[in-house]
């Protein structure tokens, strides 16, 4: 919610094209490999 309009467009952007070449993983599959790329936790997400 606090990403502004172009990181939101952004974003959802790069969830398309990944979602495009990977057509049998989740939304939530996606995020969990952005996430583990990123070498980011839940737990660092809600300190920032």
């Amino acid at each position: 919610m606090s990403r502004s309009i172009n990181s939101q467009a952004e974003f959802w952007i790069k969830i398309g094209m990944l979602a495009e070449l990977n057509p049998t993983l989740t939304y939530h599959e996606i995020i969990k490999k952005q996430l583990i790329k990123e070498k980011l936790t839940i737990q660092d997400l809600l300190h920032e």
